[in-house]
């Protein structure tokens, strides 16, 4: 192997661990993962301000949410853009920015005709609707006797309830989410049965730029409308 050959073999598995230099204004840019929600693009939007002040700009790649553990803890992302406190165990290679950025209620939401009452989710013959993988609903029913049915997305299951072919579901609201429930004519049962605020992760390898990342997405997140 010549000497170029192995400077390209060091840059190529050293690449997941520095920042990679944008060409056009020598900004270092790290990779943060993220996933489909509502809300993703206002808290995409507080970090790219963040980072921005450090003079550090963010690639946002769209990953599936169970699969953000993985590539999180590989160290094939430089970060999360957001996760729940509740999954904190499972990011053992990641840190925790300490600085909430949105905090998400999830509530039983029903169909029109449907009688709407917590006491439902303890009913073992009933099914409730929900997002698959782990996530705030799925830990919200983790002591509920109720059988779950996982779906894909939060818009086929408020339309499945507006079809009732749902009756019940668990669903963390938005306000996209609440104006699809108010369209539909659902019902949401109050209170919330589980509240939980959600924070963007770092990995590892980053733990000296921690503070500063915290310092910045503080004064963005407090100078910013509050996101529920």
């Amino acid at each position: 192997m010549d000497t170029r050959q192995w400077c390209a073999t060091i840059i190529m598995l050293m690449g997941a661990q520095i920042f990679v230099a944008e060409a056009e204004n020598n900004r270092p840019r790290l990779l943060i993962s993220t996933i489909k929600h509502p809300q993703i693009s206002l808290i995409e939007k507080d970090l790219s301000m963040a980072y921005s002040h450090l003079g550090i700009d963010l690639q946002f790649v769209e990953v599936a949410g169970e699969r953000e553990f993985i590539v999180g803890n590989r160290g094939e992302v430089d970060g999360i853009a957001a996760k729940f406190s509740l999954v904190e165990q499972q990011l053992p290679e990641m840190l925790k920015v300490n600085v909430p950025l949105m905090n998400v209620e999830v509530y039983l939401v029903c169909a029109s005709d449907s009688l709407c009452q917590q006491q439902i989710l303890d009913d073992p013959t009933q099914t409730v609707g929900l997002l698959g993988g782990k996530n705030a609903m799925s830990f919200a029913l983790r002591h509920r006797k109720i059988k779950r049915m996982e779906l894909v997305s939060h818009a086929q299951i408020l339309k499945l309830l507006e079809l009732k072919r749902l009756k019940y579901a668990v669903l963390a609201l938005s306000y996209q989410n609440i104006q699809m429930i108010d369209a539909a004519e659902l019902q949401i049962s109050l209170p919330a049965i589980y509240s939980d605020k959600v924070y963007h992760y770092l990995h590892s390898r980053y733990a000296g730029l921690l503070p500063e990342v915290e310092k910045a997405l503080r004064k963005v997140v407090d100078d910013c409308p509050k996101k529920e």
